[in-house]
This record gives C-alpha cells, sequence and structure tokens, in this order.
C-alpha cells in the first residue's frame, strides 16, 4: 500500500514537472517568434526611414542654372533649405535643432545663411546638421 502512495506520489509530481517545463517551452517559443516578428518589423521601418530621409540622394540637380541658388539658414531654432530663383523663394526642407549642441561658429554661419550652387551641396550640409 505505502509503495501505491509512493508511487502515485511521484507520478503526480512528474506530471506538475513536465506541464511546468511544456509551459515554459511553449512561452518561449511563442516568445520568440512574436520577438523576431516585432525585431523584423522594426528594422523594416528603421531602413524606410533611413531611405527616406537622405535629402541630398533624393534631389538630382543635373541642370545647372546661374540663377538659381540655394540657402541653408537658421532662424528660431528651424533649420532651413530654400531655393532662390530670381525674386522668388521657395522652401525645400525644414527641420528643428537644438542651437546649443553645435558649436558657436557654425550657428552663427548658419543665422547668416549659407549659400550653395547645387541643391544637392545644400540638401548635404543640412543632413549634417539634422542627423
Amino acid at each position: 500500500m505505502e509503495k501505491r502512495k509512493n508511487l502515485k506520489y511521484g507520478i503526480g509530481v512528474l506530471a506538475y514537472v513536465l506541464l511546468i517545463g511544456l509551459f515554459f517551452t511553449i512561452g518561449y517559443y511563442t516568445g520568440s517568434i512574436h520577438g523576431a516578428n516585432m525585431q523584423r518589423e522594426l528594422m523594416e521601418k528603421e531602413q524606410n526611414a533611413i531611405n527616406t530621409s537622405s535629402y541630398a540622394n533624393v534631389y538630382d540637380d543635373t541642370e545647372q542654372n546661374a540663377d538659381i541658388e540655394y540657402e541653408l539658414s537658421l532662424s528660431g531654432g528651424v533649420l532651413t533649405v530654400s531655393k532662390h530663383e530670381g525674386e522668388t523663394v521657395t522652401s525645400i526642407a525644414q527641420c528643428s535643432i537644438a542651437e546649443e549642441v553645435y558649436p558657436k561658429t557654425d550657428i552663427d554661419r548658419l543665422k547668416q545663411g549659407m549659400r550653395f550652387e547645387s541643391k544637392k551641396e545644400a540638401l548635404s550640409v543640412f543632413e549634417d546638421f539634422v542627423s
């Protein structure tokens, strides 16, 4: 009788340990699959953000026009790239930046306005400040 009682107790403990192990295993694999999907989604979002944030690569200004000039300026904490075509001024890109992060000489040059002959140059310098 004592042996049967010990056998039932042993089987019960073994079943309990196996069930706990099974639950942990299922949870681990479910979490791994979900985690891998989340990581893939984050990587895709990050890659899309990297691809779309490269202004200089998006714009190809192969045409050279002596009347067109591009200006990079800072006013009120907003960095702006503007296209000057005669008397017409068009904003191409804007981004808020923290002025205290950059050297005073760079901020002073930006406040005066930096002029460029090509859009690619202007956007390349703009990216240097916003990235």
